[in-house]
């Protein structure tokens, strides 16, 4: 991937500006997920002021780690795949026998 490619921009996340390069067609991804973090900011922060900031942004780690795992194990595909495998072994040697 060549510089063109490429773009610089900068996010605000918890208040603290990050200079990134990113693919330029990943832009509108990297934007999303800021802002994501953003919000889950404010909310943790409305909903638990008496928690320090630190335990704030913890738990929008958390929030955002579970729900990643969350839809890394729904989309895996894994044991779909042993099973037609399986299924399709059984139909190869079913069908051999005749």
């Amino acid at each position: 991937m060549n510089m063109d490619d490429k773009l610089k921009i900068h996010l605000n996340v918890n208040d603290n500006e990050i200079p990134l390069t990113i693919p330029r067609d990943e832009e509108e991804i990297y934007r999303e997920a800021a802002k994501c973090i953003n919000n889950k900011l404010n909310t943790y922060r409305s909903k638990l002021a008496s928690l320090s900031k630190e335990k704030q942004v913890n738990l929008v780690l958390l929030d955002i780690a579970v729900n990643f795992v969350k839809e890394r194990q729904r989309n895996d595909t894994k044991p779909y795949k042993e099973m037609i495998n399986r299924l399709t072994g059984d139909l190869e040697s079913y069908f051999n026998k005749e």
